[in-house]
């Protein structure tokens, strides 16, 4: 048995969050997170959700929905 080190952890997570914000930018409007954000911005909510504590979809979805706005 592997195990992962916290850096491999940290860069899936963080695949896995950018891969939902563009499903849920995509879902809501057709383009992806991109359009609307920087990849610093995207960074910038990434590091809010790791301090947030929400789940992740419920995190996205708040923030696609405020952004949208």
């Amino acid at each position: 048995m592997t195990t992962q080190n916290p850096y491999q952890t940290e860069i899936r997570s963080r695949g896995i969050f950018i891969d939902s914000l563009c499903a849920e930018f995509t879902a809501k409007t057709g383009y992806g997170a991109y359009v609307y954000l920087s990849p610093a911005t995207i960074n910038q909510l990434y590091q809010n959700y790791l301090t947030g504590g929400q789940a992740m979809n419920r995190y996205i979805k708040n923030c696609v929905k405020h952004i949208l706005a």
